[in-house]
């Protein structure tokens, strides 16, 4: 799993949820960070949709480690991957105003 900028994941999401993302944050203080979830089966129609997961110690996931080699949905042409993160420390009281998106 790699570790991103704050740019680089507010890339990753559509700018309507950009807000929500970092109120997940201020709902869960003792949060350590959002681990970014993605499908990468190729043929599938899900290819590239994404999910964030908040980890810290009052959410299931307790660390970024924890998240290595895991998978969110069952069915295997739905997975989504970890494939990346960010520290909370990265993200907080320094999102960006505009995002372009690619």
């Amino acid at each position: 799993m790699n570790r991103i900028t704050k740019e680089e994941f507010f890339k990753l999401f559509d700018p309507s949820v950009h807000d929500a993302t970092a109120m997940s944050l201020e709902k869960y203080k003792d949060a350590v960070g959002i681990v970014v979830f993605e499908n990468q089966c190729m043929d599938s129609s899900s290819l590239g949709s994404r999910s964030a997961v908040v980890v810290g110690p009052s959410n299931t996931y307790k660390t970024v480690d924890a998240l290595v080699g895991r998978w969110l949905n069952d069915l295997p042409s739905q997975r989504q991957y970890a494939t990346s993160y960010i520290l909370r420390t990265d993200l907080v009281d320094s999102r960006p105003v505009d995002v372009e998106k690619e």
